[in-house]
């Protein structure tokens, strides 16, 4: 059952979103690279020379372009499973329905991520636009009270509670996250013979 909660929250501030979903993007990223990479090994294992040069000419070309779609993609199924993704369970935020104060629908979450992944991220494959489009949605939200793809799937980001110390609980999250992101990285790059440098480039 679906549960209205237009009120007594209040919309989420633009630095709370913009924490909360680092903290997603960051978690989810790190679960899909790892669980790509495991792929990859387990190939070397399995399959013969002449397959493995295939996908060493096309595998991770193909990851990288479609990585943040799966990380899209992968935010959604933690939604659907759990209800909330983990960096929005950190600052208590829910995405709702602007207009009935409803709890969205899986579909409509996932429609709206792919918003996200267009008009938040610029897609992003480039830095420097994802960091344009990141900006014009900041703008949109201090200006307007709404993001561009908030306002186009009628959608609200509300904080139910918020307080410093959920602020800082964040942080320290994404640190932990960050640390073993670089600590699964460095064990990679052990495996593959190559420095740490290197991986993440």
């Amino acid at each position: 059952m679906m549960e209205n909660r237009l009120e007594p929250a209040a919309n989420a501030g633009a630095w709370t979103r913009f924490f909360a979903r680092h903290i997603d993007f960051t978690f989810e990223y790190a679960v899909v690279f790892f669980l790509a990479n495991g792929i990859y090994i387990l190939g070397w294992w399995l399959l013969d020379e002449d397959i493995l040069e295939l996908i060493d000419a096309f595998f991770w070309p193909l990851f990288v372009l479609f990585v943040p779609s799966l990380v899209m993609i992968f935010d959604f199924c933690i939604y659907h499973i759990f209800g909330n993704t983990f960096g929005k369970m950190v600052y208590n935020l829910e995405v709702i329905d602007s207009e009935t104060g409803l709890t969205l629908k899986s579909t409509r979450y996932l429609l709206r991520n792919f918003m996200v992944l267009l008009f938040g991220f610029g897609t992003g494959w480039v830095q420097i636009i994802t960091t344009l489009a990141q900006l014009i949605q900041y703008r949109n939200l201090k200006r307007k009270g709404s993001t561009g793809y908030d306002k186009s799937m009628r959608t609200a980001v509300i904080c139910s509670h918020f307080s410093s110390l959920r602020m800082f609980g964040g942080i320290v999250v994404y640190g932990m996250i960050i640390g073993i992101f670089l600590g699964g990285l460095y064990f990679l790059a052990d495996y593959y013979g190559v420095s740490l440098r290197e991986m993440l480039h």
